[in-house]
């Protein structure tokens, strides 16, 4: 028998509730999962009416060759129990005739298994490929750069709007990074809601500025003569006019730069501070005005060119039966997500559930596909592993 601390003894032993661990590298962590795995197993001696067979155990590991490590050591270790106990030899021999059919393997590789087991759920050809990271790293450029070739070629107002505003360059780059996100960034509906502009509100304020920029030429004579703020006053009423006709324009570039010339740069010291405090709060929600027509234009055109490129290469995914490591975890996610009853068929199957290396970032989304499989009772319990210490 191993020499198990107290607390690996405590995460092998622990089965009647969810189980947290935290464990460095080197700290013997594959050996209290395999242990655990085994006393998962061994309850089924005490208990046969409660008995759990290996394929009714769900193990996660973070890669491909962890897998492979755990089942090995977990099938040597049936192998040597087979020899060793000679009274419950039977027992361990059947469960060793069973363990092909555990369930050990990396995320990707459950989800993987998820979606091929509901074809008609995910509405996908079971035979579908799954690529690796690189090849589907070279497909979505791919994609993307033929998206791009083709939307121009039909001169997209959208695409030909984004690649004036960025340039070609910036523009592919940019596509290409929001393009990880695009499901979770369509799904928030109409974007560009958020900077619609209220065209009455804006005429409020232009005639509100208006009204200030009076209110101010009208008070400069209770400023000494030719003092600072005097001249400033002097000078906005000698340019009424100008600035007048800028607020009517406030759009335009050059009567932006009047309104700062005149309004912007004035100081905010004088009896008068509260009055030219508000001229350019009303100066600066105009300029804001113009910020979130053109946010808006560009989040539309955004909006309409994440949909076509997703469309595009999603098309081009189903014409080669083809789906990355990323369509895996989310579809497979989505499916426990949206199915009960899908759900409840895996809850059903898995009366135990480990997942290790819990903690990396890119698998915290995605262990939670293995954790839906888990109902919210006992036994089947999620026993989870993070870097740390044990």
């Amino acid at each position: 028998m191993f020499n198990f601390t107290e607390n690996q003894a405590a995460a092998i032993n622990t089965l009647n509730c969810n189980v947290s661990v935290s464990a460095g590298a080197g700290s013997g962590k594959t050996r209290v999962l395999v242990e655990r795995f085994i006393n998962i197993l061994a309850q089924g001696i005490k208990n046969p009416q409660n008995a759990v067979v290996p394929k009714e155990i769900l193990a996660i590991t973070f890669t491909r060759k962890a897998a492979a490590e755990m089942k090995e050591r977990i099938r040597k270790r049936l192998y040597e129990l087979e020899k060793e106990d000679a009274l419950n030899r039977e027992f361990w021999h059947k469960q060793r005739q069973g363990f092909d059919q555990a369930r050990i393997s990396t995320i990707h590789g459950f989800c993987n298994g998820i979606l091929k087991e509901n074809p008609v759920e995910t509405e996908l050809d079971p035979a579908f490929n799954v690529a690796e990271e690189n090849d589907m790293t070279d497909f979505l450029q791919t994609g993307i750069f033929n998206y791009i070739k083709k939307a121009l070629a039909e001169r997209s107002n959208a695409v030909e709007t984004l690649v004036r505003a960025y340039g070609i360059d910036g523009f592919k780059s940019q596509l290409y990074t929001i393009y990880a996100y695009a499901d979770e960034v369509l799904a928030f509906g109409d974007l560009a809601a958020p900077y619609a502009v209220d065209e009455n509100a804006v005429r409020d304020k232009q005639a509100e500025l208006v009204q200030l920029v009076d209110e101010l030429i009208a008070g400069a004579d209770n400023f000494k003569k030719n003092s600072p703020h005097w001249n400033e006053l002097k000078k906005l009423e000698e340019n009424r006019a100008l600035v007048i006709e800028a607020v009517k324009d406030f759009a335009n570039a050059e009567n932006q730069a009047i309104l700062d010339e005149h309004l912007q740069s004035m100081s905010k010291r004088g009896k008068d501070k509260e009055t030219v405090a508000a001229a350019q709060e009303a100066l600066n929600a105009l300029h804001q005005s113009i910020t979130d027509k053109r946010a808006q234009e560009l989040v539309i055109c955004w909006q309409q060119v994440l949909q076509g490129c997703t469309d595009y290469i999603k098309t081009l995914q189903t014409e080669q039966n083809l789906i990355g490591f990323d369509d895996l975890e989310s579809m497979a996610l989505n499916l426990l997500a949206n199915s009960p009853e899908i759900r409840h068929k895996y809850q059903q199957n898995f009366k135990y559930i480990m997942v290790d290396e819990f903690q990396d970032a890119v698998m915290i989304k995605t262990n939670s596909a293995a954790i839906s499989c888990s109902s919210s009772v006992t036994p089947n319990s999620p026993f989870t592993v993070s870097a740390g210490r044990m």
